[in-house]
Order: C-alpha cells, then sequence, then structure tokens
C-alpha cells in the first residue's frame, strides 16, 4: 500500500466514525417512540411528614494519650440521691396595706410613717414591726415593707 492509499482509508474511517456520531445525536434530539410511558402510570402521592431520626451515639476514647504516654482512665461520676422537694407551708394571706403618708419625729428627726393594716392605723418608724409587717424603707412615694419572706412595696394612697 502506498502513502496515499493509507491516506485515503484512514480518512474513509475517519468519515464513517464521524457519520455515526451525528447520526447517533440527532437521533437523541429528534427521540423516539420506544421511550413513552405507559398511560397506566400513576405516580405515588407526596408524603409531607419528614422525621429524621435522631443520630445517638457514643464516643469511647480508649486510646493512649500521645502526648502524656498513658491511657486515660474514665471518670466514673457518682449521682447524687435526689433530695425530697420541700412543700411549701400555705402562706397566710396577705393583710390589707395602705401607705397614708409621714412626718418626721421632732425629737430625732426620724420618719414616721402612717400604715392602714387590716383598716387599724399604726404610726412606724424604720425597722419596726407590727402584725408581723416590717418597714423597711420609705419616702414621700412609698413605702418597702416585709410580711413573712416576702417585700412588697406599696404607693402611697390619696
Amino acid at each position: 500500500m502506498t502513502k496515499k492509499t493509507k491516506t485515503y482509508l484512514l480518512l474513509i474511517v475517519v468519515v464513517i466514525i464521524w457519520g455515526i456520531l451525528i447520526f447517533k445525536v440527532v437521533d437523541a434530539l429528534k427521540g423516539s417512540n420506544d421511550d413513552i410511558i405507559s398511560s397506566n402510570f400513576k405516580p405515588e402521592p407526596f408524603n409531607f411528614n419528614f422525621q429524621k431520626e435522631i443520630d445517638t451515639f457514643t464516643l469511647i476514647a480508649n486510646y493512649r494519650d500521645p502526648f502524656l504516654g498513658d491511657i486515660k482512665e474514665k471518670v466514673t461520676r457518682q449521682r447524687r440521691n435526689k433530695t425530697p422537694i420541700k412543700t411549701k407551708q400555705p402562706e397566710e394571706p396577705l393583710p390589707l396595706i395602705t401607705y397614708s403618708g409621714y412626718m418626721t419625729d421632732p425629737k430625732n428627726e426620724k420618719l414616721v410613717f402612717f400604715i392602714n393594716i387590716n383598716n387599724q392605723q399604726h404610726m412606724l418608724k424604720r425597722n419596726e414591726t407590727v402584725e408581723n409587717v416590717k418597714i423597711i424603707s420609705g419616702n414621700d412615694k412609698n413605702i418597702v415593707v416585709r410580711y413573712g419572706n416576702q417585700k412588697i412595696t406599696i404607693p402611697i394612697t390619696n
């Protein structure tokens, strides 16, 4: 075979290969009737309930520490016994307390507060207690009293 015939033969093989490729591309773009979906096909209904399963695992790191050279012992924590829950004693109902005003004691210049406890008027200085009601502090706008374990701020009534 001469050099020209080899060239022509290779040219024919290349044209045939390119022809086959072009034919397959054109056939794929045109489509064929072989891929028709049957008419009795019914898609499955879509389920909106996505429940992601929780991935639980434990890591067991029981290997030699590369820096310390020893294996760490697993630390076991001792569980405390649960202490019984203390039930609160029912507290006494809060008495009706109203703040009427104040004046200064002429003897020692301390404030004397006028308060009504259950419709009984009392004159009390700071840190005095009447009927389990203790005056903690006060000014011309309100007073702070302690009844049992409760701190209560009472505004002045006009």
